[in-house]
C-alpha cells in the first residue's frame, strides 16, 4: 500500500493508493484467465452475435437443440449428464428461444408479468462479472448488490456461486473494505412515506485536494427511497452547503419536508437556519457525540470512500471524476432495506448500465423491471 507524500492543505491519508498489483487478474475458476494474465478480458467474445455464442457453448447448444425440437427427455436420457445440464432441464419449460437466442423467462408472482434473462453462455461470464462490479459503474460493491444487478439481466448455473467467488477474491475490495460485523442490535426505522419527503445530510472528508481544487463532498440522501447525492465542494462554508443544496438538490427534486444532520457548524449557522425557514424546511439534528442518530448517511460515506478508492490514481487528486459515476453504481444497486435498488424506487424502472448496452436487454410489455412499485404504476393515473 502507498500513499501519497504529506503536502500542505493535503491530508495523506483519506484514500489508499491503488497498488499496481490489484489491476493483475487472480481468478483462475472457471474463466480461463490465469494468474498473471494481464490481456483484455473481452477480446475472444462475440457481442455482434450472441446466439453464435450460446451455440458455441457445450451445454447451452444441447438445451437449444431440445427447444428446437420442442422435446424434453426423460429422466433416463439426461441422469448421466453433467449437472449443469441437469439443472437446465429442470428448468426447461422456463427457458424459451426468441430471434436464435435462449432467454430464461420469469413470471411475476400474479403471472401477468414477465422478464427475459440471457442465458449466459460460459465465455461471457468473465466479461459480465467484470462489468458489473470492477468497472467505475459497478463501484467494487458487495455480493448481494452485484448478484441482484445480474439477476435482473442473466441468468446461468451456479449464478450465486460464481458472484460470491468474484467478489471474495477481488483484490482491491480485500484491499479497501473492512471485516463485515454483524451489528448488535437492529436499527430504529424513522417512517416516511414518500420520496424527499425526509433527508440526510452530511459532510464527507477532508480528501485530497482535487486538479478541479475540490476537497469535500456534500453527502444528501433520502430516507424513502435511498437515493443519494455525493456533490464536490471546495469548501464547508455554510453560504457553499447552502448554495449547493438549492441548486443540486431543491432545483431537481423539490423542497423536502424536514432536514436531518449533525451538529456541524455549518448546518447550525444562520445561513443554513434561515435557508430553511424560508423553504418551509423543518431542520432536526443528531444527539451530540452520537453519530449513529445519522447512521443511514454515515454508512453511505463510508461506501462512497471505499468505492473511490478502488479507482482513485497514485496522485489521489482524480477523486471528483469519479464520483458521479461511482454515484451510478451505487444508485443502481439493490439497497439492502429496500429490496430493490434508489433507481427503482425513485423511477419505478432500472437504469441501463455499460454492460447492457453491449449485450443488449430484452423490454418485454409492461415488464416488472420497469414498472416494479406500485408508486409508479400509479403515477400515470394521477395525471389523468
Amino acid at each position: 500500500m502507498k500513499f501519497r507524500s504529506k503536502g500542505p492543505d493535503v491530508n495523506p491519508d483519506v484514500l489508499p493508493v491503488q497498488s499496481e498489483i490489484v489491476r493483475v487478474c487472480t481468478r483462475s475458476k472457471d474463466y480461463g484467465c490465469s494468474q498473471n494474465e494481464k490481456d483484455d478480458p473481452v477480446k475472444e467474445i462475440n457481442f455482434e452475435n450472441v446466439s453464435e455464442s450460446q451455440l458455441s457453448d457445450d451445454v447451452i447448444s444441447i438445451i437449444i437443440q431440445w427447444k428446437i425440437d420442442e422435446v424434453k427427455p426423460i429422466w433416463a436420457d439426461v441422469s448421466h449428464m453433467s449437472p449443469e445440464v441437469k439443472f437446465y432441464w429442470s428448468r426447461l419449460n422456463s427457458l424459451i428461444l426468441v430471434n436464435g437466442i435462449l432467454y430464461r423467462k420469469w413470471e411475476s408472482y400474479n403471472g401477468k408479468h414477465y422478464d427475459l434473462h440471457i442465458v449466459l453462455p460460459a465465455n461471457f461470464k468473465r466479461f459480465v462479472l467484470n462489468q458489473v462490479h470492477n468497472t467505475v459503474t459497478g463501484g467494487h460493491l458487495g455480493v448481494r448488490k452485484t448478484l441482484s444487478k445480474i439477476k435482473q439481466r442473466y441468468f446461468w448455473y451456479k449464478m450465486r456461486q460464481d458472484v460470491k467467488f468474484w467478489c471474495t477474491k477481488c483484490d482491491i475490495c480485500a484491499s479497501k473494505k473492512a471485516p463485515c460485523k454483524k451489528p448488535k442490535a437492529p436499527m430504529k426505522q424513522y417512517l416516511v412515506g414518500a420520496p424527499w419527503e425526509r433527508m440526510a445530510i452530511d459532510i464527507l472528508g477532508p480528501l485530497p485536494i482535487s486538479v478541479n481544487n475540490n476537497r469535500y463532498l456534500m453527502v444528501v440522501q433520502d430516507y424513502f427511497s435511498k437515493w443519494t447525492e455525493a456533490i464536490p465542494i471546495p469548501d464547508t462554508e455554510a453560504v457553499t452547503v447552502a448554495r449547493k443544496f438549492v441548486e443540486r438538490i431543491v432545483t431537481i427534486f423539490g423542497v423536502p419536508l424536514s432536514i436531518h444532520s449533525d451538529q456541524g457548524s455549518n448546518f447550525e449557522s444562520n445561513v443554513f437556519k434561515e435557508m430553511c425557514i424560508i423553504l418551509g424546511i423543518h431542520k432536526t439534528r443528531t444527539t451530540p457525540f452520537r453519530p449513529k442518530s445519522d447512521g443511514m448517511v454515515e454508512k453511505s460515506n463510508s461506501t462512497i470512500e471505499t468505492m473511490l478508492s478502488a479507482f482513485v490514481s497514485k496522485h489521489q487528486r482524480d477523486w471528483d471524476e469519479y464520483i458521479y459515476l461511482l454515484m451510478l453504481a451505487y444508485r443502481s444497486s439493490e439497497h439492502e432495506s429496500l429490496g430493490t435498488s434508489p433507481c427503482s424506487m425513485l423511477f419505478g424502472r432500472e437504469v441501463n448500465l455499460p454492460v447492457d448496452l453491449i449485450l443488449g436487454r430484452p423490454e418485454t410489455e409492461k415488464s416488472p423491471l420497469y414498472l416494479k412499485t406500485v408508486y409508479a404504476m400509479n403515477y400515470p393515473k394521477s395525471w389523468r
